[in-house]
């Protein structure tokens, strides 16, 4: 099978989603628990499309979340930001998608 093929036939989108939960668990909630919030590491949801990222938002408490394309440069701003206080930054493009 050519890896174009194999390629097409994966699973998931071409969005990532980038995210600091509201509270980490498992190995990685003794591993955080002595730094500060807002410092603490981002996790990631790779190949989603973007409205599973906006579900995934909704699903699991999130202090902060961006969405990136993961097929523009590295340091291509978010499609969209997700903050607690604020919500989505692009409301055209949010819980409704």
């Amino acid at each position: 099978m050519s890896n174009l093929n194999s390629m097409s036939k994966q699973r998931g989108g071409r969005y990532k989603l980038v995210f600091r939960p509201v509270e980490y668990t498992g190995p990685m909630a003794e591993k955080v628990k002595h730094i500060p919030e807002n410092e603490r590491p981002l996790l990631t949801f790779r190949n989603n499309s973007m409205k599973r990222c906006y579900v995934l938002v909704k699903k699991y408490p999130m202090l902060w979340a961006g969405i990136y394309d993961q097929s523009a440069p590295s340091n291509t701003p978010p499609v969209a930001v997700y903050t607690a206080e604020k919500e989505w930054n692009n409301p055209t493009t949010g819980w409704g998608v």
